[in-house]
């Protein structure tokens, strides 16, 4: 049975990679979705390819950006979503980061 998604956020990492002028930008988006005996919490990391500080603008519009301490913590879950989770928890959590 396939889960159905209830929340779906986009973050991004404060420091990108390259410069200005080109860089590369790494997101993180954290995914709750459910099933009728459990809920599910995955995260998808992506980079984003930009050139110029225009294109860095739009890459990060609509995002929010993760504190410092997330850059290299692969465990790292926003305060965010784990009010969410404890809000809308009724059924056992597996977590798939």
């Amino acid at each position: 049975m396939k889960s159905k998604i209830i929340f779906e956020k986009t973050y991004y990492l404060p420091t990108f990679l390259g410069g200005l002028r080109k860089g590369w930008l790494i997101t993180r988006t954290f995914i709750i979705s459910k099933t009728p005996k459990r809920m599910f919490l995955r995260q998808e990391r992506d980079v984003i390819e930009f050139r110029g500080r225009d294109e860095l603008m739009r890459a990060i519009k609509g995002k929010k950006e993760l504190p410092q301490e997330a850059d290299g913590n692969r465990q790292y879950i926003p305060q965010e979503i784990k009010k969410l989770l404890i809000r809308k928890r009724k059924i056992p959590l597996k977590i798939e980061l």
